[in-house]
């Protein structure tokens, strides 16, 4: 709009010179005529020649009448009426040029809009799948737990010992009807020979056998405290004693698969039960 401004403003004033021209052509001053053809001119000398000129051959010279002020008038009207031509062009041409502009800056930005909206519904659909699939999985964690809780506690159902230790991996007051289920299944039968008199099994059970019980989290140990040489001794525990030639309390016994695969009398503390409990599970 200012380039406008500023061109309509330009034509104004080369119209006004116009007009001056056509007003100064009717009345100029200090202006000469040739009595023969009738022409103006400023100088003097040159209307004397048109004047002699046009008299000796009874027509102009057009070398001469090009200095006349009707001539120049003319040219310069000529001037002033192209000059508003141009400007006119001009002015068109902006306007055309703006309107295009601003059309293809319009189609530019709502391209833009409409590739960011797609963008943004993009990643929000990204977002509400991965939710989707984060509470998916969560779910299936929850079943998984419940299951294996589940299963847990039907397993810790089927035995009748006291559970002294342990949740996945049960350690368990030897009773013989449990001794019998656990031997007969796969899992990994860890004996404990235990005396209620013997500092050194009271100090092992509490500091290392119950805590690493307490760590498991295969089910695929369960454990027994068998009573040796001790008031609480029955006669199940003495035969499983001698069955495994069983000697001194504290003494440990791992079975697999109803074999024995170590027999340790020497005191242990947890991460000696770690290591070993480990070692025999992937036996």
């Amino acid at each position: 709009m200012i380039c406008i401004n500023l061109l309509l403003n330009k034509w104004s004033k080369n119209y006004f010179v116009y007009t001056m021209i056509k007003d100064k052509e009717q009345n100029v001053p200090n202006a000469y005529q040739c009595k023969e053809c009738g022409l103006w001119y400023k100088d003097r000398e040159i209307r004397k020649k048109c004047q002699a000129w046009c008299k000796e051959h009874k027509s102009c010279n057009l070398e001469i009448i090009k200095h006349s002020i009707k001539n120049m008038t003319n040219n310069n009207s000529q001037k002033g009426f192209a000059m508003p031509m141009v400007i006119a062009i001009i002015a068109v041409v902006l306007v055309l040029g703006g309107v295009a502009y601003y059309a293809n800056r319009s189609q530019v930005e709502n391209a833009k809009m409409v590739e960011e909206k797609a963008m943004m519904e993009k990643k929000a659909m990204a977002e509400k799948e991965a939710m989707a699939q984060k509470e998916k999985e969560a779910m299936m964690n929850k079943k998984d737990e419940t299951m294996m809780k589940k299963d847990n506690e039907a397993m810790m159902a089927k035995y009748t010992g006291i559970v002294l230790a342990g949740k996945s991996a049960p350690l368990l007051d030897f009773t013989k009807a449990d001794y019998d289920m656990a031997i007969k299944s796969d899992k990994l039968v860890v004996l404990y020979f235990y005396a209620n008199w013997c500092q050194i099994c009271k100090a092992e059970t509490a500091n290392a056998l119950y805590p690493e019980f307490n760590k498991l989290t295969s089910d695929k140990v369960v454990g027994f405290r068998v009573n040796y040489n001790d008031s609480d001794t029955d006669s199940n525990e003495k035969a499983l004693a001698s069955q495994f030639g069983v000697a001194y309390q504290h003494t440990k016994v791992f079975v697999k698969n109803g074999q024995r695969i170590l027999k340790s009398p020497e005191g242990w503390d947890q991460s000696r039960y770690d290591t070993e409990i480990n070692k025999a599970l992937i036996q």
